[in-house]
């Protein structure tokens, strides 16, 4: 083998290590993301909204631009009776997807609770 090679050799080797640990992290938030996620929902089906919104706030460290955190932890607020927290989520959970159903919903429903009822319509 020629040293170029050699070298060439090594930087191939070492950038398939790189790609690989770079999947292997990206599999393992993958993972975590959704071990919070249903943590979060058996939380709060136990009516566990603190240790909800715990999990839920970890999903969004992992992944910031997700929808699903922000609707679940706006509903999480929502359910203690937190309705401006609910609403800061709830509206950025609709900023992230306008289509969803579940999000318009919710923010309907906490415009209710706050009398604001032009606006939950």
């Amino acid at each position: 083998m020629l040293p170029g090679m050699k070298r060439g050799a090594v930087s191939l080797g070492a950038l398939a290590l790189l790609v690989a640990a770079f999947a292997w992290n990206t599999v393992g938030q993958d993972r975590e993301f959704r071990r919070l996620v249903a943590a979060g929902d058996l939380a709060l089906a136990d009516g566990r909204t603190d240790e909800a919104i715990e999990n839920f706030s970890g999903a969004l460290a992992l992944r910031p631009a997700a929808m699903l955190p922000y609707l679940k932890r706006g509903d999480s607020y929502r359910r203690r009776g937190d309705f401006p927290a609910a609403l800061r989520d709830l509206r950025q959970a609709t900023t992230i997807d306008p289509t969803a159903p579940r999000a318009l919903e919710l923010l309907g429903d906490v415009n209710a609770a706050l009398g604001r009822y032009e606006r939950a319509v």
